[in-house]
């Protein structure tokens, strides 16, 4: 039975070659397109689930309230972890971190890595394999280091780096104990080095400040025993910092998942929004596989449907010989599902050249593996899916026709199938229309919120870490460069104006009251850092450049002004707990830190000097225009390395961290934008082929117009005004649904562009001149054959 399904089927794609191409080549890009979206979801899937027992492993989440608002944090104290340990069951152990960078030496070589100081069971909680070890004491003395694989072939080569020292920031020496794989990078924890935290608790300075409860910037760890459930544990642990500080820190902690800090890990007011996070850009491209899948399904219905006039007298006959309403169903099921079954294979060997591609414009590393068995399953399943989908409407369709009819071919100008097939042209084309409005939306509001005013100059501004050695002789660094005129100035900041991550509460000044805390953000800066970064000054002034002069004062930001109410002025003064009190001497105007879709927080900031700043601080650079920046950048090292030789230079410009912070919405961008193309793409091929066939049925009419003095124009006009008409109604469809879509979407970012008309009619502009070219393409190829071949083939 089978077997004479298939040759049946096969029979009929053969003998309809154009046709079936063109359903094989729209179902393919339509499986093609929703692969590269679900090779995407699966690895956001995966995002931290690729270490052994990752499941019971838990980040230790913090909620501190301020006035109104409680803010969801992943720092937390010093003490927090060992008690967790001691004193809450279910939990088996944890682990705190503290991110750091530094420079490690080994002979002439001076590299920079990333890493973190962490506690001694470290890698009992983080499984990364090992590829060569000391002992299985990998943190067993605060002497030791264990770096990854990629840092002993940069700082080591082909020497085996097991056993030997090497320095940090040349102050420290270490020994390597062991050497781990980076197994991926798809998760949180991906260090190049780890030192046991008892390093930094040798410091009696760290020891003191990180006894404090109230002191937060460690992250901390939990590995939870089989079985456990968390939220039961987070009943335990919701009031363990209020107990143990006697009430003195509020602060609220819970665990929470490792695994979905990937799709999830966003909160307000110290509540978890399920809906926010990475999750909803995979619910969004989850909806477009299965709409650009539905497209491409569609056109197989629409050309199955058309040509039912072709087939009617093969179904009377079929009929009339005895063959039941379900074997024909069965027969065009056959026929669906074996197109389908070529679509998947051709779209395989197109993946196999595409996804590497793909993954490379996206910057994720996807992969397709034929030999994994969920990929197997999903290409098996996606062929049966899209044969039933696509070839259900036909099967019943054409089953049903009339013997005596179909043979006697008065099945022609069914109004129903035509209303139908017209409905899904509509459908296809008011999501495709959706789409590209999306896509005009989204450039728009990345184009609004990059080219705003930020209150500050990003452009030619150089970034650079800081050395102790660089610190001491800053002054006359930039004096020799400034002289050079290779800068305009140079500065100094803790933090940079996208990282400044320093704040807490306890700020009180008159007026104020105690019960409406807030959270401010504090930074150190050299006097003329607001000048190189252009950020003015829109009351008082600057700091003076001695910053002896300035040790009670301070500056802050209109928004701190705002909440300070009368003493937010020039001359206001600010107190926290017995600390001298600080003068307010300006208020700079509006500027964007940190978060760039936001409203600027609160912020102070505090004069320092050059050789006040700790190693963790930076250095601005404002270039000067009047040379090449290779140029520059060369002389600058010149000049670093004269100071600092040992030190990596390592730069970044301030524009290029801005645009960086665009990466979640210029990847949706990306994706969008390639997405509607393809749904275009698909959606045309199948008015190319209904087009294609419309004109092949009316090839008599086209005859008996042309004899009759028509001009090419006018019957080309004849036949794309039908097709013409329906996109004019899908774009009717298509506005309301889109303007609700976007206008959602927008009112999650604070700085939003407007929905504009000219959106709307440019989306529906681009999808009449596609059909139109389309359509227009094959009425005038039907427009142009001599009318007396046409009447004589009909």
């Amino acid at each position: 039975m089978f077997k004479r399904y298939f040759s049946t089927s096969w029979r009929h794609i053969a003998k309809n070659k154009s046709f079936s191409l063109i359903n094989i080549t729209g179902l393919s890009l339509g499986i093609v397109s929703a692969t590269l979206i679900f090779l995407w979801i699966e690895h956001t899937y995966h995002y931290n689930r690729i270490l052994p027992d990752s499941e019971n492993l838990y980040q230790v989440k913090n909620n501190q309230a301020y006035g109104d608002d409680t803010y969801t944090m992943s720092a937390t104290s010093g003490p927090l972890g060992p008690v967790l340990d001691k004193e809450v069951p279910g939990i088996k152990e944890s682990s705190r971190i503290m991110y750091s960078g530094g420079v490690f030496g080994f002979k002439e070589k001076n590299i920079s890595f990333e890493g973190v100081y962490a506690d001694s069971n470290f890698f009992s909680l983080f499984k990364f394999p090992f590829i060569d070890q000391l002992d299985k004491k990998w943190l067993g003395t605060n002497d030791r280091v264990v770096i990854s694989k990629k840092m002993a072939e940069a700082i080591f080569g082909s020497e085996n780096p097991i056993g030997k020292s090497v320095s940090l920031n040349k102050s420290q020496n270490f020994v390597v104990s062991g050497v781990f794989e980076h197994v991926s990078e798809n998760m949180t924890m991906n260090p190049e080095w780890v030192i046991s935290l008892g390093n930094q608790f040798l410091n009696d300075d760290f020891k003191t400040t990180w006894s404090h409860w109230g002191t937060c910037g460690m992250r901390t760890y939990v590995l939870l025993n089989q079985g456990v459930d968390y939220q039961k544990v987070n009943t335990q642990i919701k009031n363990l910092i209020s107990n143990k500080s006697g009430g003195k820190v509020n602060h609220s902690v819970f665990l929470y998942p490792y695994t979905k800090l990937g799709w999830y890990n966003t909160f307000k007011n110290g509540l978890e929004i399920p809906s926010e996070g990475s999750i909803k850009f995979v619910k969004l491209f989850f909806i477009i596989a299965i709409i650009i899948l539905l497209i491409a399904c569609i056109n197989f219905m629409n050309l199955s449907t058309a040509k039912s006039e072709k087939r009617a007298k093969e179904i009377g006959l079929k009929k009339a010989i005895g063959i039941s309403k379900r074997e024909l169903i069965v027969q065009f099921f056959a026929e669906s599902t074996l197109i389908s079954l070529f679509s998947v294979a051709v779209s395989i060997i197109l993946l196999f050249l595409l996804v590497p591609v793909f993954g490379q414009m996206i910057d994720v590393p996807l992969k397709l593996n034929l030999f994994q068995p969920t990929h197997i399953l999903y290409f098996a399943l996606i062929g049966i899916f899209c044969g039933l989908l696509a070839g259900t409407y036909p099967a019943f369709f054409l089953s049903s026709f009339n013997p005596i009819e179909a043979l006697n071919r008065k099945i022609k100008g069914n109004p129903s199938s035509q209303f139908i097939r017209k409905g899904l042209v509509v459908f296809q084309f008011s999501i495709s229309i959706v789409i590209i409005i999306a896509t005009i939306v989204v450039s728009n509001q990345i184009n609004h919120t990059k080219n705003r005013d930020l209150g500050f100059n990003k452009d030619r501004i150089l970034m650079l870490p800081v050395s102790t050695n660089l610190t001491k002789s800053f002054d006359l660094i930039r004096s020799d460069l400034k002289n050079s005129e290779t800068i305009h100035d140079a500065a100094m900041t803790f933090g940079t104006l996208f990282n400044m991550y320093s704040n807490g509460g306890g700020f009180h000044w008159k007026g104020h009251e105690e019960t409406k805390d807030e959270l401010i953000t504090f930074n150190g800066i050299t006097p003329n850092y607001l000048d190189v970064v252009g950020i003015k000054i829109a009351q008082g002034r600057g700091f003076y450049e001695n910053v002896d002069q300035e040790k009670a004062n301070v500056i802050i930001n209109p928004a701190l002004a705002k909440f300070m109410g009368k003493e937010g002025k020039v001359g206001g003064v600010i107190l926290r707990g017995n600390d001298p009190p600080l003068t307010v001497v300006g208020i700079t105007q509006d500027f964007v830190f940190n978060d760039v879709y936001g409203i600027p927080e609160p912020l102070i900031l505090f004069p320092n000097g050059y050789s006040s700043f700790p190693d963790y601080g930076s250095i601005a650079i404002k270039l000067t225009d009047n040379q090449p920046y290779n140029t520059q950048i060369e002389a600058i090292k010149n000049k670093f390395a004269a100071i600092d030789p040992d030190y990596p230079f390592n730069y970044q410009f301030l524009d290029d961290t801005f645009n960086a912070k665009f990466q979640s919405i210029l990847f949706v961008g990306k994706l969008v934008l390639l997405f509607s193309f393809l749904s275009i793409a698909i959606s045309c091929l199948g008015l190319f082929g209904l087009s294609a066939f419309m004109a092949q049925q009316r090839t008599k009419e086209i005859g008996v117009r042309k004899v009759l003095g028509a001009t090419v124009s006018q019957i080309i006009g004849n036949l794309t005004v039908d097709f013409l008409k329906l996109i004019i109604v899908a774009f009717v469809l298509a506005t309301p649904l889109a303007y609700y879509l976007m206008n959602q979407w927008l009112d999650s970012y604070t700085y939003r562009t407007a929905l504009h008309g000219w959106m709307f009619l440019l989306a529906g502009g681009i999808a009449l001149v596609i059909t139109f070219f389309t359509v227009g393409y094959q009425a005038f190829r039907a427009a142009n054959v001599n009318p007396i071949r046409s009447l004589k083939t009909e």
